[in-house]
């Protein structure tokens, strides 16, 4: 994690772009072969073994935001936004209970009571960092305007503080809303985020013309009023990823990753793909046999035979969810 920040400071310095680069693919290597789906990884510090009941010490999440802060900061690296908008919806808040802060958790789990390893100051100490460091760096300044990274609901103070932005958030709606005493000319860079199937850009209302889409993110120079508004209307379908550990797979809405509550059957393998339904999200699923060791889930069984007829489930949001199943075996072959 740390290598990562010094090896991008390096690379801004010296131009050198295997140093730039090195955050990315550090990430990309942990994450295929350990497992990273929430945006956590392995707890043990060598990187040994990605099962997804192994824990994940928390105070790394909040390491590895200040990494992607820094990564984003840098050309071409919407990849690091997409990373960090995981991990602010689903590892992050997993961290805090209602009365405490976990210094483990663990993707797969049958138990909310954790044993607690490591040091609640240092814990603390990184998550209060990299949560704060990720909230602020959801709008940046740039030298001409400034730009939205991660479309975070709260107000954000741009362009030397002449400018006040509002995000708002309802269902796939985001609204962007200008705060202003005088007119502003400026620059708006905004990432439209990996998750979104299709998007329109609405300016004060109307689709518009006026944008230009460059590496994944859209840009409008204008005169702003006080009181334009832009509208990003982002459909969210859910997706399943099946590149995980063991041949795994899971499933996102947006940028959350969807969970099975474990309080009751959990021994299942996923189907098909997730459905958006009144109530919420379903998938379909049957029941396996899965072993069980320390309150968690062993190794997820790959391709295992069904033993049962498939149902239909409901799932939840990963942090909403601290008896959960996450990464499931595959129950057939997509």
């Amino acid at each position: 994690i740390y290598g990562a920040r010094a090896a991008l400071a390096r690379g801004w310095l010296n131009g050198s772009a295997t140093e730039m680069n090195a955050a990315k693919t550090g990430w990309e290597k942990i994450s295929r072969y350990h497992g990273a789906i929430c945006g956590g990884l392995t707890a043990n510090p060598m990187l040994a073994g990605g099962n997804p009941s192994t824990g994940i010490f928390n105070d790394t999440l909040g390491a590895w935001a200040e990494a992607f802060v820094c990564a984003g900061m840098g050309a071409h690296a919407v990849w690091a936004w997409d990373e960090l908008e995981r991990l602010v919806f689903n590892a992050l808040p997993a961290c805090v209970e209602e009365t405490r802060v976990q210094l483990v958790q663990r993707v797969n789990s049958l138990a909310a009571q954790e044993t607690q390893q490591g040091s609640f100051a240092l814990t603390l100490g990184r998550l209060a960092r990299g949560y704060a460091l990720a909230i602020q760096s959801a709008v940046t300044a740039w030298v001409d305007g400034f730009a939205v990274n991660m479309l975070i609901p709260g107000k954000y103070a741009v362009c030397d503080n002449k400018m006040v932005l509002t995000i708002d958030a309802q269902g796939e709606r985001y609204a962007i809303k200008m705060h202003m005493k005088n007119d502003q000319k400026a620059f708006f860079h905004m990432r439209l985020p990996a998750w979104a199937s299709s998007s329109e850009i609405l300016v004060n209302g109307a689709p518009t013309a006026e944008y230009r889409l460059v590496d994944g993110c859209i840009g409008i120079e204008r005169v702003w009023h006080d009181g334009d508004e832009i509208v990003a209307v982002l459909e969210q379908p859910v997706m399943r990823h099946s590149s995980a550990y063991h041949q795994a797979t899971y499933l996102t809405r947006g940028p959350q990753v969807l969970a099975l509550s474990a309080d009751g059957d959990w021994a299942y393998a996923l189907c098909g793909n997730g459905k958006v339904t009144e109530s919420g999200v379903t998938a379909p699923f049957a029941p396996i046999a899965w072993k069980k060791g320390n309150n968690a889930p062993v190794d997820v069984p790959v391709l295992p035979a069904l033993m049962g007829e498939i149902r239909t489930l409901p799932l939840t949001p990963y942090a909403d969810t601290p008896v959960r199943v996450a990464l499931f075996p595959r129950g057939d072959k997509a």
